[in-house]
């Protein structure tokens, strides 16, 4: 099992980090670009830091297209939750449930769940799955424009060490190849997937282990005063840096809250 490594604690001020190089996880690019993920601050203060200190930080061509998809599943779901929010089907549902968060949760899930049947397969109305493609990249269009993210360079050797890891390490076939794109930039992997928390990732070439890299700090704990804090306390200009990344000083206050 690895050792799972924390970048609220690996990220220290001053640090050079130019030879460190970091492969992100599908799950860990969303949570950079999406405000609703439990440690989305957390992701964006610590992964420009690095950025601001000349790591390398990249993705992948897999990476790209399961974020689509998990955009767009989440868009659907959110809206279809709130017309059913106010539909009368949820006033029905409302005498026979308390109404509690895991019971919206799990509603929010059931939503999801149909996905695949409503919008993937419903070739009658193909127009549905075009509009939540739509929706899904043009959350990842300014990202990708912004060049910020290094495109890891697919080899027939990462193809090989996939297929090797699909067979090896008890991962789904995604994960492998996502693995195998770490190992080929010889880099550490960002990741909140707990599947990758229980395996070990060896380099076939150098034998070294990928470290795994996650993090901890919470959007509720870190909104306000201690976001600004811990900006300041790793570099003094990073906040600038982030304002200017996330769209100005609107956007930065709204996303930060106040110092």
């Amino acid at each position: 099992m690895m050792t799972i490594q924390y970048l609220e604690e690996y990220c220290i001020p001053g640090k050079d980090y130019s030879e460190d190089a970091f492969f992100m996880d599908t799950n860990y690019l969303i949570a950079f670009i999406d405000s609703s993920h439990p440690h989305h601050l957390s992701t964006v203060i610590h992964t420009i830091y690095l950025l601001q200190q000349k790591a390398r930080l990249y993705i992948s061509e897999t990476v790209l297209s399961e974020a689509v998809d998990v955009l767009a599943r989440g868009i659907y779901t959110e809206e279809q939750f709130h017309k059913w929010i106010k539909s009368e089907e949820h006033d029905h549902w409302l005498t026979q449930h308390t109404g509690s968060k895991n019971e919206y949760k799990d509603k929010k899930d059931e939503i999801r769940s149909t996905f695949i049947t409503n919008i993937v397969k419903n070739h009658e109305k193909p127009e549905l799955l075009r509009y939540y493609n739509k929706k899904s990249t043009e959350r990842l269009e300014g990202l990708i424009q912004s060049r910020f993210f290094k495109l890891s360079n697919t080899t027939f050797a990462c193809l090989e060490t996939g297929m090797q890891f699909s067979k090896s390490v008890p991962l789904q076939s995604n994960d492998a190849f996502i693995a195998a794109s770490a190992v080929n930039q010889s880099a550490n992997l960002l990741t909140f997937d707990s599947d990758f928390k229980k395996v070990t990732i060896i380099n076939p070439g150098s034998g070294r282990k990928v470290k795994i890299f996650t993090l901890m700090m919470t959007n509720n704990y870190l909104f306000n005063k201690r976001s600004h804090q811990l900006m300041n306390r790793l570099d003094q200009s990073l906040g600038k840096v982030i304002e200017q990344a996330v769209g100005g000083s609107e956007q930065f206050e709204k996303k930060f809250g106040h110092p």
